[in-house]
């Protein structure tokens, strides 16, 4: 019905409701705009750059393809940490200790020092 851009858009609106659904599980509330938004707006970037290719036939690329990326995702992104930040998801453990090896290995050198 809606075709290739509907696809697109709704694969990034499920992304967009499955973080927002972490963030709500939390208990601190949810922050739809800034978080979900962000993987509304990723999407909305892969539109625009298939509008590219379809208007220049290029793929966007070399140097200025990797400042529009890095643009693009810090700029929105750093919506979506602050909103994450502010909602206690980067201070939360997902996982228990015994499956975080990092957290084991780093646990080590601070022990030993």
């Amino acid at each position: 019905m809606l075709g290739r851009p509907g696809a697109l858009l709704g694969a990034f609106a499920v992304s967009a409701v499955i973080h927002d659904l972490g963030i709500w599980g939390l208990g601190q509330g949810t922050e739809s705009r800034t978080a979900g938004g962000f993987f509304l707006l990723m999407g909305i970037g892969a539109a625009l750059e298939h509008g590219f290719k379809g208007l220049t036939g290029r793929r966007v690329g070399g140097i200025w393809g990797w400042a529009w990326t890095m643009g693009w995702t810090l700029g929105w992104g750093t919506l979506m940490i602050d909103a994450w930040a502010r909602r206690g998801i980067v201070a939360c453990d997902y996982s228990p200790d015994w499956l975080r090896p990092g957290k084991l290995v780093i646990d080590t050198i601070i022990s030993h020092v």
